[in-house]
């Protein structure tokens, strides 16, 4: 049985086609009572070729029969018992019978009644040193041929640098440089955040008029915002909610349903400055419909400055607000207002829309990109030149009520200034997550600096390794 086994591991390590395939009934493999009746013994394993012997001749290698000679073809052939070489494995040339001798090549021993194999069959076996896919690659082909086997094939990695990146010693490395970046970035936009100076003047439907202090000086242009939290803005049926004669895309399917009339828009609002306008404006349509233009934000607010006697009204600037690419994409639906009117036209239709040029179409732009939080701020407005620390008011001068019906439990104008890193919520949020996300890799890298300390078994030399399989296993 052992010289079997051997025969089979050598034969294996030659050749991919010698590996042996079970023969009917599963009866040669070891452990099997009978096989190991008639084939723990070499000698016995040759005198039954029809059990044992389909065995021992799928481990040899199917070579080319050398030419014989006339001393060859008298002698009879006799196969001998494999005998070990110098290193202690067993040898293919134990298998040669005497008149092989002179020409120096091994003749496998086959069973009786079995077929030859075809020469295809022999030639495809596949070479251990070359590998499976130099074996396999076609020959004298077109380039194109051979670019789509290589294209085809998976290739065999000669790069040893993806398993480096696996180890041990480069995920420590990794996991400390990412907690150094991601501490480093949360410390900075945490200090960019308090540099940003900025007002919060909350207020309610009832107020018509809020006072608020300035600390500081705030240099270069203010930026002048509302802020908007609890609003259900960034769902489907109300992102959806727009006018397809506006606006349109591929990715989602514009409708006016349930926001197309005027009396859905007063069902809607109430009593109330938006539905003024609408009411203005000629004729029955709604143009443009939908929940989004319904409820757009229509308060106005009014600035004024404490000079020590009296108040001064402060000049913003409420036109440009709107970004660049959405002005473009709204010119070419929409156009100015015809000859003896004041309100814009859809082109598509020629439809007259509820819209008025100036700083009321550039707010409806702001609003009619929907944000993607349901916690949100849009720019109102630009104080150019910066605000001084004093005193300020601001005044109310439409304050709709229908907020605090839908839902929103306050509405809040903002004044901060620019920074190239974005706003000082903004900032702080990010610097936040990044000091979060610092402090995770900081544990993922104790963690692997310090699991190969708290393992508890112990691993075997090779050697040791090695020498118990030799004991297993005997040739």
């Amino acid at each position: 049985m052992g010289q079997a086994l051997a025969l089979y591991q050598l034969d294996c390590h030659t050749c991919f086609c010698g590996v042996v395939a079970n023969p009917p009934g599963n009866n040669m493999l070891p452990g099997n009572p009978q096989y190991d009746e008639q084939c723990d013994n070499s000698e016995e394993a040759l005198k039954s070729p029809e059990s044992c012997g389909p065995f021992a001749a799928k481990l040899v290698f199917d070579a080319p029969e050398p030419p014989r000679t006339s001393a060859d073809q008298a002698a009879p052939a006799r196969p001998q018992k494999p005998a070990k070489s110098d290193s202690g494995d067993l040898s293919l040339q134990s298998w040669a019978t005497p008149g092989d001798a002179a020409h120096n090549s091994p003749e496998p021993v086959k069973p009786a009644g079995e077929a030859p194999r075809s020469e295809a069959h022999s030639t495809a076996c596949i070479d251990v040193d070359r590998g499976p896919d130099l074996a396999l690659e076609p020959r004298k082909v077109g380039r194109c041929t051979r670019w789509v086997f290589a294209f085809l094939q998976q290739p065999e990695q000669h790069s040893i640098l993806p398993l480096q990146v696996y180890r041990r010693c480069c995920q420590s490395v990794c996991s400390g440089c990412f907690a150094i970046c991601f501490l480093l970035l949360g410390v900075l936009l945490l200090v960019q955040s308090g540099s940003v100076p900025e007002v919060r003047i909350d207020y309610r439907k009832e107020d018509t008029h809020k006072e608020f202090k300035v600390g500081e000086d705030m240099d270069g242009d203010v930026l002048v915002s509302y802020e908007l939290a609890g609003m259900s803005v960034n769902r489907k049926e109300f992102t959806e909610g727009k006018d397809k004669r506006v606006v349109s895309s591929f990715l989602s399917n514009a409708a006016c349903d349930g926001a197309d009339t005027r009396a859905l828009a007063r069902w809607r609002r109430g009593n109330d400055s938006l539905v003024a306008r609408i009411e203005g404006t000629p004729g029955d349509g709604l143009a443009p419909c939908g929940v989004v233009a319904l409820s757009m934000f229509t308060d106005n607010y009014v600035f004024e400055r404490f000079d020590g006697s009296e108040w001064d009204r402060l000049v913003v600037d409420e036109s440009g607000v709107a970004l660049v690419t959405d002005s473009d994409v709204y010119a070419k639906k929409i156009s100015g207002p015809e000859s003896g009117s004041d309100y814009l036209t859809i082109k598509t239709g020629s439809v007259v829309s509820w819209l008025r040029p100036g700083d009321f179409y550039e707010h409806w732009k702001v609003w009619y990109r929907t944000p993607a939080s349901s916690h949100f701020r849009n720019l109102w407005a630009v104080v150019q030149g910066g605000l001084k620390k004093g005193e300020y008011r601001v005044h109310f001068h439409e304050n709709s009520p229908a907020w605090e019906d839908w839902g929103v439990p306050k509405k809040t104008v903002l004044l901060s200034t620019k920074h190239f890193l974005g706003s000082k919520g903004a900032m702080e949020f990010l610097g936040g997550a990044s000091l979060i996300l610092g402090v995770i890799q900081v544990f993922v890298l104790l963690l692997f600096v310090v699991a190969p300390y708290t393992q508890t078994c112990q691993r075997r030399p090779m050697d040791q390794t090695l020498g118990e399989t030799e004991q297993v296993v005997p040739l």
